[in-house]
């Protein structure tokens, strides 16, 4: 939306204020809404990220806790290329096979 758009004469804003667009919108937002905005923002991602962790830590054995997130990626990525070790032995192992 332009400003020619917010003054023309189809405008439903015509005589009114028109509510905050583009850049400006950020400069109406009270500094503590910004704050409370990047707190549940940061809430959530976090949430997520234990959920993860509560979830990789169950694939590994371990309690959630016992592990930090990159340990665990590390034991889950691990634990993946063992068992294709393991099937391509297998597979490899299997008479009649190609």
């Amino acid at each position: 939306m332009t400003e020619h758009d917010i003054h023309s004469q189809w405008s439903p804003w015509t005589g009114q204020e028109p509510p905050p667009h583009g850049s400006r919108v950020g400069e109406q937002i009270p500094i503590e809404v910004q704050l409370a905005m990047l707190q549940a923002d940061y809430n959530s991602c976090r949430e997520i990220l234990n959920l993860n962790v509560r979830d990789l830590a169950a694939v590994v054995g371990v309690h959630p806790m016992q592990m930090s997130y990159v340990e665990l990626i590390a034991s889950v990525r691990s634990t993946i290329e063992d068992q294709r070790n393991r099937i391509l032995d297998l597979e490899t192992d299997q008479p009649g096979s190609r």
